[in-house]
This record gives structure tokens, sequence and C-alpha cells, in this order.
């Protein structure tokens, strides 16, 4: 790891007592942002604190109404990163926090908050700092975990590195027990996307080489997936056609959109862009959303492959698309004013972003419908 932080490396690839807050309550100086407006948007579940501040709202937001869930404490400007665990009447997620400031590059600073009607409770510490959890199809909850190791020397790097002892662990929500489903040491173990059933695919960087691996998180096993993917990121799952989509560089400013086949680990280039955050997005039926070169909004490359074609519904700007239900995918949107969560419908290419005040942090963690 460089001495600053697996937050950069996460940003290249691309991860307390309980507080008992009940629906509808909010926090001083975290104020709920004005619901999305369409009354047939499925339930966004955001994260949602000042950018300044110790703590951060999980609300729910659907039409014209929208409720809190719990208040999750943090470092001050702290990191924080989250996912829906379970949808449906009683909606669970689990958000990674900051609990303390980082000194002398630090990385194991957070800790794992799982959230529902009850409020917030913490889960385990000693978590990667920005970090997401992952959450298996077949329920588990994934989290990177670690400890700072010793500075290294390599010779074919410019900056120093560490070494640290690495490991992901599979938490249960109901208890908050945890165990141990992969060790191992270098720079990073990324949860790149969740596979099928519990398997997940993992992105581990260490000393000698970038090692994508499908960790069953139920059995504790790996297999190598495929040695020597450097410079990818933005990883997600395409199960109709077993692989996942990602983001390669192949020069400066030069990126393509690439599928890995979990059958034979051959990869495919699906498209080819000026852009260094294209970040691909596999919609389900083989077509895939991305952010347009230029920072001209969401587009989308047909199932049969070929350029992309425009959507923008929020005009120019970077899209990311992080999550989908349905019809509907769940964005952020960043252009020269701001950067907010938004909703897009697909088949009208109808979106909207969630209005919210300056200097807050919005973080979309998914859709809450049953599922």
């Amino acid at each position: 790891m460089r001495e600053r932080s697996a937050v950069t490396v996460a940003a290249i690839l691309a991860v307390c007592a309980p507080l008992a807050w009940a629906f509808g309550n909010t926090s001083p100086g975290v104020t709920p942002t004005p619901a999305v407006s369409r009354p047939d948007a499925p339930e966004l579940a955001l994260l949602e604190g000042p950018a300044d501040g110790d703590g951060s709202l999980v609300v729910l937001r659907r039409g014209g109404r929208s409720r809190a869930l719990g208040r999750v404490p943090h470092a001050v400007g702290g990191a924080r990163q989250g996912v829906v665990v379970r949808g449906g009447e009683h909606p669970l997620v689990a958000v990674v926090a900051q609990q303390r400031p980082s000194t002398r590059a630090s990385t194991y600073d957070s800790a794992l908050f799982f959230v529902d009607e009850g409020g917030a409770r913490q889960a385990l510490d000693g978590v990667t700092n920005a970090s997401r959890p992952l959450v298996t199809r077949g329920g588990l909850v994934l989290v990177q975990r670690g400890s700072d190791g010793d500075p290294i020397e390599l010779v074919d790097r410019q900056l120093r590195e560490r070494r640290d002892p690495l490991r992901i662990d599979a938490v249960d929500p109901s208890t908050g027990a945890s165990r141990t489903v992969w060790e191992g040491a270098g720079q990073i173990a990324f949860l790149a996307c969740a596979l099928d059933g519990d398997e997940a695919l993992v992105l581990h960087l260490d000393d000698q080489r970038a090692t994508l691996r499908v960790l069953d998180a139920a059995r504790g096993v790996t297999r190598v997936l495929r040695e020597g993917l450097h410079l990818a990121r933005d990883f997600s799952y395409d199960a109709a056609r077993g692989e996942v989509l990602f983001a390669q560089a192949e020069g400066p400013s030069a990126w393509a959109v690439r599928a890995i086949s979990l059958r034979d680990s051959e990869i495919s280039t699906k498209w080819q862009g000026e852009s260094d955050h294209l970040m691909p997005f596999a919609l389900g039926d083989g077509r895939v959303a991305l952010s347009l070169p230029g920072d001209h909004g969401l587009g989308v490359i047909p199932a049969g492959g070929g350029a992309p074609g425009r959507v923008a519904p929020l005009g120019e700007g970077s899209d990311a698309a992080l999550a989908r239900y349905g019809d509907w995918i769940a964005l952020r949107h960043t252009d020269s004013a701001r950067e907010a969560p938004a909703l897009v419908h697909l088949p009208t290419g109808a979106g909207e972003a969630l209005a919210g005040g300056d200097g807050e942090v919005r973080v979309v963690l998914g859709f809450t419908e049953a599922r």
C-alpha cells in the first residue's frame, strides 16, 4: 500500500454503541433533502449528512415521501459508504463509516454498522477506510479488513508501499457475528462485485501482481480467475451472460469497457473511449450503462454491441450508474455545479436529480423494493 491510504487504491480501482433512532427522526445538522417527485419511482435508500459533519442519516425516499431509519456516527468529514442488505417492508442497510482520523497513513479506521427501524448498531471495527460492504445474492454481508503492515521497497515503483495483512469477513446482520472467509497479504483485497449465490469477485493486489479471485464466501474457498489484470476498475456482473464488465486503461487517456467470462476467463472488448471514468454498469439484459467521454452524461451500449447511445437526462456531466431495479437506475451525477444522486427511468430516458443542501454528502445505498 502506498503510504497514504487504501482509499487511493480503491479510487484507482473503482468499499460505537447502538443509537436508537426511530422513523421520521432527524439529527441536528443532518436534514433530509426533498424527496423524489415521481410517484411511480421505487424507494431509494441514501446516506445523507454534512461533508464536515460527525454523523449521517440513512433516509428512504419514494415519490413525495421520506423517512429516516437512523444516524450513523463517524469521524468529522470521515468517509462513508453503504449498501441495502434487505428490502421490503422492513429494510436493512449496511454502512462502513470512518471512526478515527487516519494517522501515519493508517487504513483500517472504519467500522461496520447495520441500520434498520431500530436505529444503527455497530457490528465490528477495523474495516478498510472508504470501502463499501458487499451483499452476496445469497444474503451474506462481506467487508474488507486488515491491519497496517510494514513499508516495503519495490524497485519498479516510484512510491513506497506497504504489505498489509488482509482479510475478508462475512458478517451475520442479525447477530453481528463475523467469520473470516479469506486471508492474504498485499496492498488491498477489493470486493469488486457479487456473483451468483454466495460468490464474490475479489481484486487482490500484492507486491507482484493484480489477481482476480472468485471467492465462495459460504465455504471460504477461492479460485483464480485471471492474473496480471492491471489498471482495471468499476466491476459489475452480467448474470445472464456469465461475465463481469469492467473498465481498463490502455494508455494515458484511452480506456476500454471489457468483459471477462467466468467460464473460461477470456476477455473481450465491448467499447473504447477517451475517458478515465467510463464506469461501466451491466443492466442485466446485455446493455451497458456508462458515463460518456467528455462528460456528456449517461450513455448506453446496445445489447448487440457498438457505440453507446446518449441518454443524458441530466445534461452534461459525469454519470455513474450505481444500482438498478426493473426499469430504473440510480446514479451519481457530477457537473461543474453539483454532485447529486439521481433516478433515471430507462424506457423513457427521463430522470431527475435529488435536490440537496450545499456542503452535503449523499451516498446512494440502493433500492429497497422487495427482491
